[in-house]
């Protein structure tokens, strides 16, 4: 453990991971399948889509990183591939 608990945060994604892999085991689908059925076809949630980092998907909006006061650097962060 890096820190007590309550102490500092960190943002990690892999849990996401985890969590869809268990998924998988249980339902027997891939995740695509178990997210549409038991989250989005619930909800209604028709024009919801998730990205895939390796086909890059055309207009999707751009993030952008704070470089000084007065200007804004284009981050392709939401585009990058995983190594």
């Amino acid at each position: 453990m890096l820190h007590e608990p309550g102490t500092a945060y960190a943002y990690s994604s892999s849990a996401y991971n985890i969590i869809a892999a268990v998924l998988e085991r249980v339902h027997g689908k891939n995740f695509s399948e178990v997210r549409g059925q038991l989250i989005l076809e619930p909800l209604s949630l028709k024009s919801t889509a998730v990205g895939n980092v390796m086909r890059p998907t055309l207009n999707l909006a751009r993030s952008y990183s704070y470089v000084d006061i007065w200007s804004y650097q284009p981050s392709a962060v939401l585009q990058q591939v995983p190594t």
